[in-house]
């Protein structure tokens, strides 16, 4: 269907400086057509160089322009021309009853404006690298029972998949495998036709924060900030840092970002090697530091930062580790979503809040880079 172009698209004003974005992770339906600002942001810190074997002469990101989509929260890519998105609306009820909060969720593409309805659920959706399969987890009446399945995106059929009670966290391994850590403690990988593989391992650790796999290496957060990797059998784990908050694997398993409490009011965002081994220097130093997000060619690594001294780093900053130097994006507060970057490298998506938890009133910027 065409979208109505009821929305209004505002120009971007292209600052360095004290914000942060949201981007979400579900989708859209009723969206405006997109304006571009074409001011790009220029500058950085040439101190943050991380990677002295990637650097090439002359090279340099820029922010081109700017499209953004209002009243629409961005989910992620399909491809370069599509994208999945999620809109919320909230209706009052009568004095002292709950508001009506309903949410649909569609596949926009960016070419044409025209959006397809999306019909596998409206709970946690990841999709995979290449855009064909979404995981998908419903809750089901009782918010800590989830109903899974892996959605084939082309075809629409699916295949379901039992989950255990409570919250997971994960996301795709790879095109055929998505890879979820269970409140249990448990990791297990399912693959494309919904079967389910343990992953052994020796831990005493009862929770799980987060958890990536990059090849036969998987990677996790326990509940006391240490991160940790293990493969094969998983006999052997492997300690890689400490004090770790968030944590992020390039897609070709190279190289890991950090996100650690340094101390009390200060967190850092540091690359390490698969190893635990430090690569080059901080890259940013912030009281807040979250939403790392590598671009899939492995050139570029998003972040947000809020820092509350006055000459601190604040807003969205991208880090080009060809030229060895972090680039302000972005100037926007409230984060609420993951970044998520285009199957090219060459864009970002983020959503913004607005500053109400209702959940209206988000707006998506599409960042592309030259």
């Amino acid at each position: 269907m065409k979208i109505e172009k009821h929305t209004i698209i505002k120009r971007v004003a292209v600052t360095a400086g004290c914000a942060v974005l949201l981007l979400a992770s579900v989708a859209c339906s009723n969206a405006g057509s997109a304006e571009r600002n074409t001011a790009p942001v220029d500058g950085g810190n040439k101190s943050a160089v991380v990677d002295e074997s990637r650097k090439e002469a002359g090279h340099e990101i820029k922010v081109e322009h700017y499209d953004m989509l209002e009243d629409i929260i961005g989910v992620g890519w399909l491809s370069d021309e599509r994208i999945l998105t999620e809109t919320i609306q909230v209706t009052p009820r009568g004095e002292g009853e709950e508001p009506i909060v309903s949410q649909s969720m569609a596949i926009r593409n960016l070419q044409t404006e025209e959006e397809t309805s999306w019909q596998a659920g409206t709970g946690v959706v990841w999709l995979s690298p290449d855009g064909k399969h979404a995981f998908v987890a419903v809750s089901e009446g009782d918010k800590y029972k989830l109903a899974g399945k892996i959605v084939n995106i082309e075809t629409g059929e699916s295949v379901a998949v039992e989950l255990e009670p409570g919250m997971i966290v994960g996301n795709w391994a790879d095109n055929q495998k998505v890879i979820v850590a269970t409140q249990s403690g448990k990791i297990v990988q399912i693959d494309t036709q919904g079967k389910k593989t343990p992953m052994p391992f020796k831990d005493d650790a009862e929770v799980i924060l987060d958890v990536a796999q990059r090849g036969d290496a998987v990677y996790y957060l326990d509940g006391e900030g240490n991160l940790k990797s293990f493969s094969g059998d998983g006999k052997l784990v492997l300690p890689l840092a400490s004090k770790v908050v968030e944590f992020e694997v390039s897609a070709d398993g190279k190289h890991i970002a950090v996100v650690t409490n340094a101390s009390e009011s200060e967190r850092t965002l540091k690359l390490i090697r698969p190893d635990g081994a430090e690569i080059g220097t901080t890259v940013a130093k912030g009281t807040l530091i979250e939403r790392v997000a590598w671009s899939p060619d492995g050139t570029k690594l998003a972040f947000a930062v809020y820092s509350e001294a006055d000459l601190g780093m604040k807003g969205v900053y991208v880090m080009d580790t060809a030229a060895g130097k972090v680039v302000p994006v972005f100037d926007f507060l409230n984060i609420q979503y993951p970044f998520h970057w285009s199957p090219s490298s060459t864009q970002l998506m983020v959503t913004v809040g607005n500053g109400d938890s209702s959940g209206e009133g988000q707006s998506t910027y599409l960042i592309t880079f030259s």
